[in-house]
């Protein structure tokens, strides 16, 4: 499959080198079959070609995206390439079907702003709209973090050229086939599930509510693959944001410390129509109270002693955008009124000064604490609790929501090597069943600290000699019996294999009562059900 003709003509105007490049890409092409090498070619060649860093196949799954392929600098492939990417870019590519090149996108209008450029501090980006027969299916996209202004304009041409390759092998590999049938898998899953839900309608009616939750979310309409975690808990969560998202409203989120709450912040905003402004966070209780109402309205010269010049407090900071304030029971009664008269009159004053400011923003609070008991104690006033809880996400606790642990952990360890420059650890089965036992008081951030004190400790695995005294005395688990066979393997083997010994005993405590067992696992009966099948258990 090498270069068509009226492409090797195309060559003849972006440089001697290059184009040599580009035919004798199209004899290595040639003698290529299998479409997943051809792929990774075309991608270390656009690398090679362009000076880039990294390099990108985005394909365009109705409203997700997939990246089949993903390669460095040194020919190899991208880990978690889907993290790696700038989705905000590839977006807006793909929503305009034109090539997009910038010289620096920390400092481009229309992307400084976004949370994917300004986490992997990009500069310079380049990419084309992947269109086969006239149809756009996806992008190729190359960056560079550390060059600024590393693309020109003849970059784009080249690309394209290449791109075109690339459309040559996803429709010779079928890949186009697979992405039109997904509708179709879905659809035939979707009637599987009603099958399946319509054998359970004897049961419970919590079961039927929760296979009905499984059924009508198979796909979600907004990116959360920052929020890790699979189980039916944060499914529900990640359903009620699709409502959330793109409404205006005030969102308030509650839930206890460690949970994640600033996590879903964000992830509200930047998926939101307001992901192009700013995202400002404050956590209520880290300020002295003198000084939340400058902080939060700002303050003029001379306002106070120290008061050397104007300040914009974080509502204006935050003008356009979203303000997100973070534990808002801890603010006291006086600023409960001052913060009311902003939410109704959307002005503020800051301290000192005699004009007031308009402003234009999204509010997002949280909080731990139970605000409805505050009000009746009087604590907290009720008619600015009714302003802020028009749309409310309550977050589970990690204890309610184990199955994710596995998953968490492997995140953490991943970032932890990626901080310290080193292979992420390994870790101990038996560690991994103490973690999904625990109680988790501190929740997500209990279990990432008690993950990096680990990997502080351990050599190249983290075993049980790692772990805090707290988690290796915790009461109450349900142990492993003694003939639990384990096989080994990757790190979803070996939960499976966890999960199915579990379940096995608790039934075996629960004398086969399955009520019992799913009230000793802290699970509804509809999960239990679905687990003993998952795992062929009688």
């Amino acid at each position: 499959m090498g270069l068509p003709a009226a492409k090797i003509k195309e060559t003849s105007h972006i440089g001697t080198e290059s184009a040599e490049k580009l035919l004798n890409l199209s004899k290595i092409l040639n003698s290529e079959h299998s479409a997943d090498k051809i792929l990774q070619t075309i991608m270390d060649s656009a690398i090679d070609l362009l000076g880039a860093e990294r390099g990108f196949l985005i394909l365009k799954d109705g409203d997700k995206f997939t990246i089949p392929v993903g390669r460095n600098l040194d020919a190899e492939d991208i880990t978690k390439a889907k993290h790696k990417v700038s989705f905000t870019i590839a977006k807006q590519v793909i929503a305009s079907e034109k090539p997009m090149l910038t010289e620096c996108a920390l400092e481009a209008e229309g992307l400084k702003l976004a949370e994917s450029v300004q986490e992997m501090k990009l500069s310079s980006v380049i990419s084309v709209p992947l269109l086969i027969k006239g149809k756009i299916f996806g992008a190729i996209y190359l960056d560079h973090r550390h060059k600024r202004g590393l693309f020109k304009e003849e970059d784009i041409k080249i690309l394209e050229i290449l791109r075109d390759q690339a459309a040559i092998a996803l429709t010779n590999a079928e890949l186009l086939k697979q992405l039109e049938e997904k509708n179709s898998e879905l659809i035939k899953l979707t009637k599987e599930l009603e099958i399946h839900n319509s054998v359970l309608s004897g049961q419970l009616e919590s079961q039927s509510e929760e296979m009905s939750f499984l059924k009508q979310n198979l796909e979600f309409k907004y990116d959360y693959s920052r929020i890790i975690g699979k189980s039916v808990a944060i499914r529900k969560i990640f359903s009620l944001m699709d409502k959330i998202v793109a409404n205006d409203e005030p969102v308030i989120i509650q839930g206890e410390s460690g949970t994640g709450k600033e996590l879903i912040a964000k992830s509200i905003h930047f998926n939101g129509p307001r992901r192009r402004k700013p995202f400002v966070s404050e956590n209520c209780a880290a300020l002295a109270p003198s000084l939340i109402e400058s902080e939060l309205f700002g303050y003029v010269k001379g306002a106070f002693t120290g008061a050397e010049s104007d300040k914009p407090g974080l509502f204006k900071s935050a003008n356009g955008g979203t303000l997100f304030l973070d534990e808002i029971g801890d603010l006291t009664p006086d600023l409960q009124s001052k913060l009311l008269r902003v939410f109704q009159e959307k002005q503020v004053r800051p301290v000192g000064g005699k004009e007031t400011i308009p402003v234009d923003i999204r509010i997002i609070t949280a909080t731990n604490k139970n605000l409805k008991q505050m009000v009746e104690a009087k604590e907290f006033r009720e008619d600015l609790f009714y302003r802020l809880n028009v749309l409310a996400i309550e977050l589970p606790p990690l204890r309610a929501r184990s199955g994710d642990i596995p998953l968490l952990v492997e995140s953490f360890l991943e970032k932890i090597a990626k901080e310290r420059g080193e292979l992420p650890k390994t870790i101990d089965k038996k560690v991994l069943e103490r973690l999904c036992h625990y109680n988790w008081p501190g929740n997500i951030r209990e279990l990432e600290n008690e993950i990096r004190k680990a990997a502080a400790i351990a050599t190249t695995k983290i075993e049980e000699k790692d772990l805090s005294p707290a988690i290796l005395q915790g009461g109450g688990a349900i142990k492993l019996s003694k003939g639990f066979d384990y096989q080994g393997g990757s790190l979803e083997s070996i939960m499976n294999q966890i999960e199915k010994g579990i379940l096995s005993d608790a039934l075996k405590k629960s004398n086969g009562n399955k009520a019992e067992a799913a009230r000793m696992l802290q699970i509804t009966r509809a999960t239990l059900y679905d687990k003993l099948k998952k795992h062929d258990i009688g």
